[in-house]
Protein backbone atom coordinates (compact mmCIF):
# COMPACT_ATOMS: atom_id res chain seq x y z
CA UNK A 1 0.00 0.00 0.00
CA UNK A 2 1.57 3.39 -1.23
CA UNK A 3 2.34 5.90 1.94
CA UNK A 4 -0.85 8.45 0.40
CA UNK A 5 -3.24 5.54 0.49
CA UNK A 6 -2.06 4.41 4.26
CA UNK A 7 -2.30 8.06 5.42
CA UNK A 8 -6.10 8.16 3.64
CA UNK A 9 -6.99 5.21 5.35
CA UNK A 10 -5.65 6.12 8.80
CA UNK A 11 -7.39 9.27 8.29
CA UNK A 12 -10.71 7.81 7.07
CA UNK A 13 -10.53 5.74 10.52
CA UNK A 14 -9.59 9.27 12.41
CA UNK A 15 -12.77 10.90 11.04
CA UNK A 16 -15.51 8.13 11.92
CA UNK A 17 -14.14 8.15 15.65
CA UNK A 18 -14.63 12.19 15.32
CA UNK A 19 -18.19 11.43 14.43
CA UNK A 20 -19.05 9.13 16.84
CA UNK A 21 -17.82 10.63 19.09
CA UNK A 22 -19.77 13.86 18.21
CA UNK A 23 -22.88 12.13 18.25
CA UNK A 24 -22.57 10.73 21.90
CA UNK A 25 -20.94 13.73 23.71
CA UNK A 26 -22.90 15.91 25.45
CA UNK A 27 -23.57 19.25 23.56
CA UNK A 28 -26.54 21.74 23.35
CA UNK A 29 -28.80 21.89 21.18
CA UNK A 30 -28.85 24.41 17.96
CA UNK A 31 -31.89 26.10 19.39
CA UNK A 32 -29.42 28.93 20.79
CA UNK A 33 -28.04 30.13 17.69
CA UNK A 34 -31.17 32.02 17.30
CA UNK A 35 -33.44 33.12 19.60
CA UNK A 36 -37.26 32.11 18.11
CA UNK A 37 -39.40 34.92 18.04
CA UNK A 38 -42.76 34.22 19.47
CA UNK A 39 -44.03 37.74 19.37
CA UNK A 40 -45.98 38.00 16.35
CA UNK A 41 -49.41 37.06 16.26
CA UNK A 42 -50.32 33.95 14.15
CA UNK A 43 -53.69 34.58 11.53
CA UNK A 44 -56.14 31.65 11.43
CA UNK A 45 -55.43 29.76 8.28
CA UNK A 46 -52.50 31.13 7.06
CA UNK A 47 -48.67 30.09 7.03
CA UNK A 48 -46.33 32.93 8.47
CA UNK A 49 -44.12 33.55 5.72
CA UNK A 50 -41.28 33.27 8.31
CA UNK A 51 -42.24 30.11 9.59
CA UNK A 52 -38.69 28.52 9.04
CA UNK A 53 -36.53 31.96 9.36
CA UNK A 54 -35.03 31.03 12.71
CA UNK A 55 -33.37 27.53 11.10
CA UNK A 56 -31.65 29.72 8.29
CA UNK A 57 -28.11 31.55 8.70
CA UNK A 58 -25.07 32.63 7.68
CA UNK A 59 -22.60 30.14 6.81
CA UNK A 60 -19.53 31.44 4.83
CA UNK A 61 -18.63 35.00 4.22
CA UNK A 62 -21.12 36.51 1.75
CA UNK A 63 -19.07 39.74 0.26
CA UNK A 64 -18.54 41.17 -3.26
CA UNK A 65 -15.13 42.06 -4.23
CA UNK A 66 -12.80 43.89 -7.38
CA UNK A 67 -9.53 43.15 -7.93
CA UNK A 68 -6.52 45.17 -8.46
CA UNK A 69 -6.75 43.14 -12.09
CA UNK A 70 -10.20 43.47 -12.65
CA UNK A 71 -10.34 40.33 -14.31
CA UNK A 72 -10.49 38.42 -11.54
CA UNK A 73 -13.05 40.10 -9.16
CA UNK A 74 -15.31 37.66 -7.15
CA UNK A 75 -18.51 37.20 -5.22
CA UNK A 76 -19.62 34.48 -2.78
CA UNK A 77 -22.99 33.46 -1.71
CA UNK A 78 -23.52 31.43 1.53
CA UNK A 79 -25.87 29.70 3.96
CA UNK A 80 -26.91 27.17 6.24
CA UNK A 81 -30.42 25.89 6.99
CA UNK A 82 -30.79 23.54 10.07
CA UNK A 83 -33.23 20.53 9.40
CA UNK A 84 -34.85 20.09 13.00
CA UNK A 85 -36.14 22.98 15.39
CA UNK A 86 -36.73 21.23 18.52
CA UNK A 87 -36.60 24.29 21.22
CA UNK A 88 -34.94 24.92 24.06
CA UNK A 89 -34.73 22.10 26.95
CA UNK A 90 -36.13 19.67 24.76
CA UNK A 91 -35.37 16.02 25.63
CA UNK A 92 -36.44 14.40 22.37
CA UNK A 93 -34.40 11.48 21.54
CA UNK A 94 -33.44 13.29 18.50
CA UNK A 95 -32.34 16.18 20.04
CA UNK A 96 -28.51 15.32 18.67
CA UNK A 97 -29.64 15.93 15.32
CA UNK A 98 -30.86 19.17 15.58
CA UNK A 99 -27.00 20.15 14.88
CA UNK A 100 -27.52 18.98 11.65
CA UNK A 101 -27.20 21.46 8.53
CA UNK A 102 -26.89 21.29 4.96
CA UNK A 103 -24.98 24.43 3.46
CA UNK A 104 -24.54 25.53 0.31
CA UNK A 105 -21.35 28.15 -1.40
CA UNK A 106 -21.45 29.50 -4.25
CA UNK A 107 -17.96 31.42 -5.68
CA UNK A 108 -18.24 33.26 -8.74
CA UNK A 109 -14.61 34.76 -10.48
CA UNK A 110 -15.66 37.43 -12.93
CA UNK A 111 -14.18 39.45 -15.50
CA UNK A 112 -15.39 42.93 -15.31
CA UNK A 113 -12.86 44.17 -18.20
CA UNK A 114 -14.27 42.48 -20.99
CA UNK A 115 -17.05 43.79 -22.96
CA UNK A 116 -19.99 41.37 -22.00
CA UNK A 117 -18.48 40.97 -18.57
CA UNK A 118 -18.44 37.38 -18.40
CA UNK A 119 -18.27 34.98 -15.24
CA UNK A 120 -14.54 33.04 -15.82
CA UNK A 121 -15.42 30.01 -13.41
CA UNK A 122 -17.36 28.96 -10.40
CA UNK A 123 -17.21 26.65 -7.27
CA UNK A 124 -20.73 25.66 -6.37
CA UNK A 125 -20.16 23.73 -2.84
CA UNK A 126 -23.11 21.78 -1.07
CA UNK A 127 -22.33 19.87 2.02
CA UNK A 128 -24.49 18.33 4.75
CA UNK A 129 -22.83 18.69 8.27
CA UNK A 130 -23.20 18.30 11.88
CA UNK A 131 -22.58 21.76 13.47
CA UNK A 132 -21.89 23.07 17.12
CA UNK A 133 -20.63 26.39 18.41
CA UNK A 134 -20.18 26.02 22.09
CA UNK A 135 -19.09 21.72 23.40
CA UNK A 136 -19.40 22.16 27.33
CA UNK A 137 -15.35 20.90 28.03
CA UNK A 138 -12.88 21.44 30.89
CA UNK A 139 -10.01 19.39 29.69
CA UNK A 140 -8.44 22.05 27.57
CA UNK A 141 -7.24 24.74 29.74
CA UNK A 142 -7.10 28.01 28.42
CA UNK A 143 -10.04 27.76 25.91
CA UNK A 144 -13.11 29.88 26.40
CA UNK A 145 -15.15 28.16 23.58
CA UNK A 146 -14.60 25.03 21.80
CA UNK A 147 -16.89 24.47 18.35
CA UNK A 148 -16.50 21.61 15.85
CA UNK A 149 -17.99 21.25 12.31
CA UNK A 150 -17.60 17.64 10.50
CA UNK A 151 -19.48 16.31 7.08
CA UNK A 152 -19.51 15.85 3.77
CA UNK A 153 -18.61 18.35 1.27
CA UNK A 154 -18.82 18.52 -2.51
CA UNK A 155 -17.48 21.25 -4.98
CA UNK A 156 -17.80 21.62 -8.91
CA UNK A 157 -17.39 24.35 -11.47
CA UNK A 158 -20.20 22.76 -13.60
CA UNK A 159 -19.00 22.48 -16.84
CA UNK A 160 -18.22 19.85 -18.72
CA UNK A 161 -15.61 17.75 -20.78
CA UNK A 162 -12.02 18.75 -20.41
CA UNK A 163 -12.86 21.88 -18.60
CA UNK A 164 -14.80 19.91 -15.81
CA UNK A 165 -13.81 19.80 -12.29
CA UNK A 166 -14.94 18.56 -9.02
CA UNK A 167 -14.14 17.74 -5.51
CA UNK A 168 -15.65 15.49 -2.89
CA UNK A 169 -14.41 15.43 0.35
CA UNK A 170 -14.82 14.47 4.18
CA UNK A 171 -13.97 16.83 6.63
CA UNK A 172 -13.65 17.18 10.50
CA UNK A 173 -12.65 21.58 11.65
CA UNK A 174 -12.86 21.92 15.47
CA UNK A 175 -12.79 25.58 16.41
CA UNK A 176 -10.81 26.91 19.47
CA UNK A 177 -11.13 29.98 21.31
CA UNK A 178 -9.56 32.11 23.15
CA UNK A 179 -10.02 35.41 25.06
CA UNK A 180 -13.09 37.04 25.82
CA UNK A 181 -16.14 36.74 23.80
CA UNK A 182 -17.39 40.11 23.78
CA UNK A 183 -14.11 41.37 23.39
CA UNK A 184 -11.00 41.25 21.13
CA UNK A 185 -9.95 37.03 20.70
CA UNK A 186 -8.42 34.88 18.75
CA UNK A 187 -9.84 31.22 16.89
CA UNK A 188 -7.76 29.16 15.86
CA UNK A 189 -9.80 26.36 13.60
CA UNK A 190 -7.60 23.24 11.74
CA UNK A 191 -9.64 21.59 9.01
CA UNK A 192 -8.64 18.40 7.95
CA UNK A 193 -10.12 16.07 4.88
CA UNK A 194 -10.03 12.89 3.26
CA UNK A 195 -11.02 12.76 -0.44
CA UNK A 196 -13.58 10.49 -1.43
CA UNK A 197 -13.05 8.67 -4.51
CA UNK A 198 -10.51 10.10 -6.89
CA UNK A 199 -10.70 14.01 -7.48
CA UNK A 200 -10.43 15.60 -11.03
CA UNK A 201 -7.01 15.28 -12.35
CA UNK A 202 -4.64 15.67 -9.36
CA UNK A 203 -6.08 18.39 -8.03
CA UNK A 204 -4.99 17.47 -4.19
CA UNK A 205 -1.22 17.55 -5.26
CA UNK A 206 -2.22 21.75 -5.37
CA UNK A 207 -4.63 21.67 -2.44
CA UNK A 208 -3.26 19.04 -0.15
CA UNK A 209 -5.55 17.54 2.85
CA UNK A 210 -5.51 20.30 5.34
CA UNK A 211 -5.65 24.01 5.88
CA UNK A 212 -5.44 26.15 9.18
CA UNK A 213 -7.84 29.16 9.69
CA UNK A 214 -6.59 31.94 12.23
CA UNK A 215 -8.46 34.91 13.15
CA UNK A 216 -8.32 38.00 15.43
CA UNK A 217 -11.41 40.54 16.67
CA UNK A 218 -14.33 41.61 17.97
CA UNK A 219 -18.03 40.57 17.05
CA UNK A 220 -18.98 44.50 16.05
CA UNK A 221 -15.15 46.12 14.98
CA UNK A 222 -12.13 44.99 13.26
CA UNK A 223 -11.47 41.38 12.13
CA UNK A 224 -8.71 39.94 10.88
CA UNK A 225 -8.39 36.34 9.78
CA UNK A 226 -6.38 34.17 7.47
CA UNK A 227 -6.35 30.87 6.04
CA UNK A 228 -2.97 28.56 5.11
CA UNK A 229 -2.99 25.77 3.02
CA UNK A 230 -0.31 23.07 1.98
CA UNK A 231 -0.93 20.87 -0.99
CA UNK A 232 0.70 17.44 -1.46
CA UNK A 233 3.02 18.61 -4.05
CA UNK A 234 5.99 20.56 -2.93
CA UNK A 235 5.80 24.52 -2.98
CA UNK A 236 2.42 24.14 -3.97
CA UNK A 237 -0.38 25.50 -1.51
CA UNK A 238 -1.86 29.22 -0.71
CA UNK A 239 -2.28 31.85 1.76
CA UNK A 240 -5.65 34.19 2.16
CA UNK A 241 -6.11 36.86 4.17
CA UNK A 242 -9.07 38.94 4.81
CA UNK A 243 -9.76 42.23 6.84
CA UNK A 244 -13.08 43.94 7.56
CA UNK A 245 -14.23 46.21 9.47
CA UNK A 246 -18.04 47.78 9.81
CA UNK A 247 -19.19 50.42 8.24
CA UNK A 248 -21.94 50.97 10.21
CA UNK A 249 -19.42 52.59 13.14
CA UNK A 250 -18.29 55.22 10.79
CA UNK A 251 -21.32 56.36 9.34
CA UNK A 252 -23.32 56.37 12.15
CA UNK A 253 -24.87 52.83 12.12
CA UNK A 254 -26.72 53.96 8.78
CA UNK A 255 -24.54 51.66 6.29
CA UNK A 256 -25.02 47.97 6.72
CA UNK A 257 -22.09 45.81 5.73
CA UNK A 258 -18.40 45.39 6.15
CA UNK A 259 -15.78 46.85 4.25
CA UNK A 260 -13.59 43.96 3.38
CA UNK A 261 -9.93 43.42 1.92
CA UNK A 262 -8.45 40.29 0.70
CA UNK A 263 -4.96 38.88 -0.35
CA UNK A 264 -4.62 36.02 -2.01
CA UNK A 265 -1.23 34.31 -3.19
CA UNK A 266 -1.07 30.66 -4.50
CA UNK A 267 -2.63 27.59 -5.81
CA UNK A 268 -5.79 26.57 -6.02
CA UNK A 269 -8.32 29.37 -5.69
CA UNK A 270 -10.38 28.37 -8.74
CA UNK A 271 -10.99 24.86 -10.02
CA UNK A 272 -10.40 25.29 -13.40
CA UNK A 273 -7.26 27.20 -13.35
CA UNK A 274 -6.18 25.20 -10.16
CA UNK A 275 -2.77 23.91 -11.24
CA UNK A 276 -1.58 28.12 -12.12
CA UNK A 277 -0.06 30.33 -9.54
CA UNK A 278 -2.07 34.00 -8.97
CA UNK A 279 -1.32 36.75 -6.35
CA UNK A 280 -4.75 39.35 -6.21
CA UNK A 281 -5.52 42.15 -4.28
CA UNK A 282 -9.13 43.08 -3.99
CA UNK A 283 -11.57 45.18 -1.77
CA UNK A 284 -15.26 45.26 -1.94
CA UNK A 285 -17.80 44.80 0.74
CA UNK A 286 -19.45 41.88 2.79
CA UNK A 287 -22.79 41.42 4.62
CA UNK A 288 -21.81 38.64 6.37
CA UNK A 289 -18.69 37.54 7.74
Amino acid sequence: MSGYNRRKNLLMRFYWIVFLVFLFIPMPIAANEAAKDTSAEEEPGRVRPDLFEDSLFGHEPVYLIFGSDPTHSKFQLSFKYRFLNLGEGSTHRWDKLENLYFGYTQTTYWDLESSSAPFVDSSYKPELFFYCSDIPQTWIPGITRLGLQTGFHHESNGRDGDASREVNIFYVKPMFTFGDLTGYHFIFSPNVWVHLGNPSDNIEDYRGFFDLGLSYGIRDGLLVSSSLRKGISAGRGSIQMDCSYPMNRMFTGKLNFYLLAQFYSGYGETLLYYDQRYTFFRIGFAVYR
